[in-house]
């Protein structure tokens, strides 16, 4: 059965030098060709992070999916060292599960230190503080059990395609604790940036992907006429962190921003800011995806 708290979801256990193995078995969302994502990519970084010395931060990751990966299969985590000195420290993480490799990271990580860069500009965005009704919560992908949850995702802006953007709060569904360390909160924030992230593509761009549990509408539209969406998967996921873990908690309420700027030949773009409720901007996230659009409907 999968987790119901973020500190089970990033659980690893370490059976030999660099190399981590899950403890609890992994999220399936409903519709989905393999686990979710963000298991793969918050779990490579809770084991990136078990190598590096502290304090250390880090500063960004690139994912590639390879093949789905499978709920009732061990994934082992195997961490290479690229590069070690004082300045960063590079991690190559590769999962495998039956030793097929299933999911790539390349994680980056920097010491820190208080030489900011002349002129640097923090981003700090007015947002609305995040009141709704709770009937407007529900579990992650709708999913019981989830180790976070979410709002319904609302749609901010109209227009073209790409002007359009749609906004989401989530958090940890329990508090990660007094004792947790800072790795565990940029772990926990990367879980949950894969929540319907992709899903950002037929919401901008007018396409119907069936009925979408988090959507602003309840059920299908009447007589929707939309093109359909056949197929959803993930190539990539790109994670820049711009502020330290210590300036937020992932068992608050973080508000996440989306939007589609492009989409063409079968793929689609899609990118994601992730703010705190003061309206620090705490990561920039990038996601390719390859869609496919039913028979009957021209390809994206």
């Amino acid at each position: 059965m999968a987790t119901s708290t973020m500190n089970q979801a990033l659980e690893l256990k370490q059976i030999a030098k660099d190399t981590f193995v899950n403890v609890h078995q992994p999220w399936l969302p409903h519709r989905a060709r393999g686990i979710y994502g963000g298991v793969l990519i918050a779990q490579s970084l809770a084991a990136a992070s078990r190598t590096v010395p502290k304090p250390e931060l880090v500063q960004s990751m690139h994912c590639t999916f390879i093949v789905g990966g499978k709920p009732d299969v061990p994934l082992s985590y195997h961490v290479s060292r690229l590069q070690e000195d004082r300045h960063a420290h590079v991690r190559q993480v590769a999962a495998q599960q039956n030793g097929r490799v299933v999911f790539l990271a390349m994680v980056r990580f920097r010491a820190q230190t208080d030489r900011a860069v002349s002129g640097m500009v923090r981003i700090i965005k007015p947002i609305p503080r995040p009141e709704f009704p709770v009937a407007d919560i529900m579990s992650g992908g709708n999913a019981t059990p989830c180790p976070f949850v979410c709002t319904r995702i609302k749609r901010t802006s109209l227009g073209e395609a790409y002007k359009k953007s749609t906004t989401q709060w989530a958090k940890t569904r329990h508090a990660l604790g007094h004792d947790a360390k800072p790795e565990a909160h940029a772990a926990a924030l990367a879980y949950m940036t894969d929540n319907y992230f992709l899903c950002t593509v037929p919401r901008v761009h007018d396409l119907n992907d069936g009925i979408d549990p988090e959507e602003e509408l309840d059920g299908p539209r009447p007589d929707d006429t939309r093109r359909r969406v056949q197929m959803m998967l993930s190539l990539d996921h790109s994670i820049y962190f711009h502020a330290s873990p210590t300036a937020y908690c992932a068992d608050d309420w973080l508000l996440m921003e989306m939007e589609s700027p492009w989409a063409g030949d079968g793929r689609a773009l899609v990118q994601q800011h992730v703010y705190s409720q003061s309206g620090l901007l705490l990561a920039t996230c990038m996601q390719e995806g390859l869609i496919r659009m039913e028979k009957a409907d021209i390809k994206l």
